[in-house]
């Protein structure tokens, strides 16, 4: 006879208000979770109703489940609503998800993405000949002008002009508002959302993009309808393949669809990846023998190489991975609603709870990564891990639709910057996470000081 499920751990709230267990989430989420799986084990309460799985088993079945004792996640993206609007994909849930999707896709891969490297690659060299030696830099800032182009470029199609100019320090702005675990209250805690102060300031810088966005919108439109740009069916920039696509009914984007995916890739590729790539070259220059080794590895391809055969590049590609493992920019997948009761990893999961899967949990979880706080990328080239054991983009039907192009991003811009230029770490000790709104950043940004060029940089390949 089959053992009945157990119970499980009990909540906090007999030993902490709930006021005091969503601050904590807040805070310090990586305590939070680190204290509650050591106390309680891998399956456990975070706050009243909300449950963190940290074992890769877990998180298959959570999968597996989708669609049917789980609901799907977009309605409790809801905090993410003044971010990104009513209609973005991550706030979709069931049919409209998947058809949304599907729509796009397409622009993420194949083509399209091949010649994106090649822009990301001019850019990276770029924005590194703005430096000079003994110039100290901020890696996240420093990153985060890269990743702002490309995605002005590859994602808008913009490459100077004035709605480009206007652009960039908007998003800027709007990117900022939850920079830091304060700042990140103002989602938690929508009380807090007043049309004066940090929250009006975020409100009106919304809105002076969002009228530039729809403009652009007309106009792009307006030049495809009346024959003026000629070059509108070779474009690959993601926003004209948008433009072109049609639903299963023939039916395309709306504007206020177009504007809530654009917005959406704004704060899924541009802070994400920027974050990634400052979290890089920090592991690269607290520990200088993966430095050598990858400069060891890249000095041996010829300058013409094309920046997309980079991502081909073993040690390369390990260093990438290790980095969003250690730091995961996104900390857990996105909740769930239990709707009805099951059996999980043999503890009785009750209906009315919220599910969510920790990244960060199971990239530290002891049976898959022995010694998991120190950044060695070899364990990366030692074994393969499977789609639950490492999912620094996610996973299942949710899995980030940019997940290429960001890992291109990182790829490049790490490649580019550590091959070419000298650069010494100007922290006064270790680096510590914090959060940065529902992601994860390095406190402080990681301080750089650029010594010089290791040799001349080559021109961008063709």
């Amino acid at each position: 006879m089959a053992a009945s499920p157990a119970p499980l751990p009990p909540p906090p709230s007999a030993d902490v208000p709930a006021l005091l267990q969503t601050l904590r989430w807040v805070l310090t989420p990586l305590s939070l979770m680190d204290s509650s799986r050591d106390r309680l084990g891998d399956l456990c309460f975070v706050t009243d109703n909300g449950i963190v799985a940290g074992h890769p088993d877990y998180i298959r079945e959570i999968f597996e489940r989708d669609g049917q004792e789980l609901s799907a996640p977009g309605r409790f993206n809801s905090l993410l609503r003044p971010l990104l609007g009513d209609q973005s994909l991550l706030l979709l849930g069931g049919e409209f998800h998947r058809r949304r999707r599907k729509l796009l896709m397409p622009p993420f891969h194949g083509k399209a993405l091949q010649s994106y490297g090649t822009t990301i690659q001019a850019i990276a060299q770029d924005v590194f000949q703005q430096w000079q030696p003994g110039q100290r830099l901020i890696a996240r800032d420093a990153a985060q002008e890269l990743t702002l182009r490309v995605i002005m470029e590859t994602v808008f199609g913009l490459r100077g002009g004035d709605r480009y100019t206007a652009m960039g320090p908007l998003m800027g702005e709007m990117t900022g508002m939850t920079a830091t675990p304060a700042r990140a209250m103002f989602l938690f805690f929508p009380t807090l959302q007043r049309s004066w102060g940090p929250w009006g300031d975020f409100g009106r810088s919304r809105a002076a993009l969002d009228r530039l966005i729809y403009q652009e919108l007309a106009d792009r439109r307006a030049m495809v309808g009346d024959g003026a740009d000629d070059s509108a069916g070779d474009r690959q920039d993601i926003l004209s393949l948008l433009l072109a696509t049609r639903d299963e009914q023939g039916q395309p984007l709306t504007d206020g669809e177009l504007r809530d995916e654009l917005m959406t890739l704004l704060f899924a590729g541009h802070e994400t990846t920027a974050t990634a790539i400052a979290w890089g070259m920090y592991w690269l220059h607290a520990n200088p023998h993966c430095l050598a080794k990858l400069r060891a590895e890249l000095d041996a391809l010829p300058d013409e190489t094309p920046p997309m055969d980079l991502l081909k590049l073993p040690y390369l590609m390990a260093v990438c991975n290790e980095t969003l493992r250690i730091y995961p920019v996104g900390m857990v997948l996105f909740p769930r609603l239990v709707e009805q009761s099951f059996t999980l990893g043999g503890y009785h999961i009750g209906d009315g709870l919220v599910l969510m899967g920790s990244i960060y949990l199971v990239h530290h979880h002891p049976d898959v990564y022995p010694d998991s706080r120190t950044f060695r990328p070899e364990r990366f080239l030692e074994r393969q891990f499977s789609p639950t054991e490492f999912m620094p983009f996610g996973g299942g039907s949710r899995r980030c639709i940019g997940s290429a192009l960001a890992m291109a991003e990182l790829a490049i811009a790490l490649a580019t910057w550590v091959k070419y230029g000298n650069f010494a770490l100007n922290e006064s000790g270790p680096v510590k996470p914090q959060r940065r709104g529902v992601t994860l950043g390095p406190k402080g940004g990681v301080k750089l000081k650029f010594l010089g060029l290791r040799g001349p940089l080559p021109a961008a390949s063709p």
